[in-house]
């Protein structure tokens, strides 16, 4: 091609250049071509100088730089899209880090977060049916019968593991030197089991099955999520350890209810009307969606007395079991190593004394040893006024061996005093014996005499 030609199609390039520049040289207060005003949207009167204004009813919220910037519009689009997917992700995941925190950081009826493993209430199922609960629990509770060469005696048992731990009562063994076991399951098989560990404050023991299994662990439930009225179920085997599950039906009647069971101390438990009979001990107390929430221990027995069971709520249970499994004790527990008797608004009215706990004695160990003397009243611990013995009781289980308590003291002459005190730990005890003992009687009078004095929280 020729230079001329090169020169004949530049000069209508140059041409249209200069149209353009007229075309888009607006400034405020000049007006556009009309065909220009329709096409860039720009609504104008001839009276009212240039205004820009886009077509349609919602201004969008974009900033206008340059009439020849690029569209960024996609740009936007899959910008706020993966700014949506991220926030998506971030909820899931803390979703499923709260629950699985919730479910590993429980706390018991006194306030203390232990390191258990309890599955919450499904939330988008509704009650199951008892008969219902009880095909779902059946293959998990088991028959468990206690025995030496003289004398034998059945309980029940839950399947706390798939290789063989079974979770009962400590008091199952109370009567029989040198127990051994056998555990009854739901398919009729039957297994030889040890001794593991117990402990006699929380009525709870182990056992495990000595032969190789697998079996179906029960799925153990918050019993925090329990509340008075609702319905529950217990299972175990009272006819006999050899026999089928029983089950009967009832609510819970109270929560947290302090109690004092097979020992001196007293703890608190679920307090049902369901029926719990000789041989249902160390059975489960289950809600309507087949958890086990709690493991029966005892019922108060007497003419006067109507539907007052007790279970040991799952947490606490939980939690023993678990340390008595790896240590073989129980650990982080408190004590403060006195005996008492409670002096409450009514005692206090009739013999002219302030409210709180009568000191009976001091033990050797105890960090009041020669701070606290027989006679003394405690009437205020970290602060709080002592109304009742729970006021105390709970402050030491809220509490952890080496931790200080401050006790406000009132001798008996009416002198007030702080004293401070380093809580010992409590390490527990088990009726398990592998000595026949012929004074049986003597060694049960100390954890039977609970009507006037106790041994204070998890004393020994």
């Amino acid at each position: 091609m020729d230079e001329q030609n090169l020169n004949n199609i530049d000069e209508p390039i140059e041409e249209n250049k200069e149209e353009v520049k007229e075309k888009i040289s607006l400034t405020e207060g000049t007006e556009p071509h009309p065909e220009d005003s329709e096409n860039l949207g720009y609504d104008k009167t001839e009276e009212e100088p240039f205004s820009y204004q886009p077509y349609g009813s919602v201004t969008p919220e974009v900033e206008m730089t340059s009439t020849d910037a690029p569209d960024t519009s996609y740009k936007k689009g899959i910008k706020v899209f993966a700014l949506i997917m991220a926030v998506v992700i971030l909820l899931c995941c803390a979703l499923t880090v709260g629950y699985y925190c919730g479910k590993s950081s429980v706390k018991n009826s006194s306030g203390v977060k232990l390191n258990v493993d309890l599955a919450a209430k499904p939330s988008n199922s509704d009650m199951l049916t008892a008969a219902q609960v009880y095909q779902k629990a059946d293959n998990c509770i088991v028959g468990i019968m206690t025995y030496n060469k003289s004398y034998v005696s059945s309980a029940s048992g839950v399947v706390y593991s798939e290789d063989g731990y079974i979770i009962t009562n400590d008091h199952i063994y109370d009567d029989i030197a040198a127990a051994k076991f056998k555990v009854y399951m739901a398919d009729g098989n039957i297994y030889s089991a040890e001794y593991v560990a117990g402990d006699t404050r929380s009525d709870i023991a182990v056992i495990k099955i000595t032969d190789e299994v697998k079996l179906t662990p029960a799925v153990f439930g918050d019993p925090h999520e329990l509340y008075v009225g609702e319905p529950v179920v217990a299972m175990g085997r009272p006819t006999g350890a050899e026999t089928k599950n029983n089950l009967t039906g009832g609510y819970v009647s109270a929560h947290g209810r302090r109690s004092t069971a097979t020992s001196s101390y007293t703890m608190r438990f679920i307090q049902t009307d369901t029926a719990i009979n000789p041989g249902s001990s160390g059975g489960a107390l289950l809600n309507m969606y087949g958890q086990v929430v709690g493991i029966t221990s005892y019922k108060i027995a007497g003419a006067e007395y109507e539907g007052m069971g007790f279970a040991v709520p799952m947490d606490i249970a939980k939690s023993v079991a678990d340390s008595l499994i790896k240590n073989g004790y129980v650990e982080g527990r408190a004590k403060l190593g006195i005996s008492y008797s409670e002096v409450d608004a009514v005692t206090a009215e009739v013999y002219d004394m302030d409210m709180g706990l009568y000191v009976a004695g001091v033990d050797a160990t105890s960090d009041l040893h020669g701070k606290v003397v027989e006679g003394d009243t405690i009437v205020e611990v970290n602060g709080t006024k002592i109304t009742n013995a729970d006021v105390m009781l709970d402050a030491i289980e809220t509490a952890k061996p080496g931790d200080r308590i401050t006790l406000t003291v009132l001798d008996e002459k009416g002198k007030t005093r702080t004293v401070t005190a380093e809580l010992l730990a409590n390490k527990g005890s088990s009726s398990y014996s592998m000595v026949v003992s012929d004074d049986k009687d003597n060694k049960d009078d100390k954890e039977d005499n609970y009507t006037e004095e106790f041994d204070f929280p998890f004393g020994e």
